[in-house]
């Protein structure tokens, strides 16, 4: 759950039209690959989620490229201090998380 939100974080935060290496575009979609890929291989039960992740279905140069721009745009938010991690996203997890998975939480 904590790599999600990360994830989500540097989404919103690359939406926010910040200065790094990559195309903030190519960037965003490249996260959200790697969010998506790494919650399903994770079995994390977020709604909306597809069974098999898409970027696994990218060719291996396509692939390698998306994961290359994701850490770049990851790297860059952690030297920005990691911004966009909060409350709110947070709380939207977590009520996401505990609407699949009452028992867990209770």
């Amino acid at each position: 759950m904590a790599n999600y939100v990360e994830w989500s974080a540097i989404i919103d935060w690359l939406q926010s039209g910040p200065d790094i290496s990559e195309d903030t575009n190519v960037a965003t979609v490249s996260c959200e690959l790697v969010r998506e890929g790494r919650a399903i291989r994770a079995k994390l039960p977020m709604p909306g989620l597809p069974k098999f992740a898409c970027i696994g279905k990218l060719s291996n140069q396509s692939r390698g490229e998306a994961l290359r721009v994701a850490e770049v745009a990851f790297q860059a938010w952690r030297e920005a201090g990691r911004p966009c991690i909060s409350p709110a996203l947070l709380t939207n997890a977590f009520r996401q998380f505990r609407s699949i998975h009452p028992k867990e939480l209770s």
